[in-house]
């Protein structure tokens, strides 16, 4: 399901996607994007740090407009966790900006609690 829920995000609009999946799939999904457009933004500069510093601020924004509306009881409770975790991850990413941090390997970055998703990996069950 997680992995479903990953190839959704990255053709859904956000404010729609998280109301369509598992509470714990939107957390950890929208975690491993956070890392992911981080790491792109490092790579591309201050530039892109900011704008996705002002991405990520709306998209609480966005979320928080939702949760002000009529929701089911397990929406609400999923999408509070959310910014609650969204608002950290933007502090976070707040603090790379202000500390001018341009590479994935500065201890700035590489210190956070950080989400990634391996499609790749398989394991393999075997019955004696």
């Amino acid at each position: 399901m997680i992995g479903e829920a990953v190839d959704a995000y990255a053709v859904t609009a956000r404010g729609l996607w998280v109301r369509q999946w598992p509470g714990q799939a939107v957390l950890c999904v929208s975690q491993k994007y956070w890392t992911a457009f981080v790491h792109e933004s490092l790579r591309c500069g201050p530039t892109a740090m900011n704008k996705y510093l002002q991405l990520n601020s709306d998209q609480i924004e966005e979320v928080v407009k939702i949760v002000r509306g009529k929701l089911s009881t397990q929406n609400r409770v999923t999408l509070q966790a959310l910014i609650v975790l969204d608002v950290h991850s933007r502090d976070v990413l707040a603090n790379l900006v202000d500390k001018n941090v341009t590479s994935e390997f500065d201890f700035e970055w590489i210190s956070q609690v950080r989400y990634y998703w391996e499609a790749s990996v398989i394991i393999e069950l075997t019955h004696e």
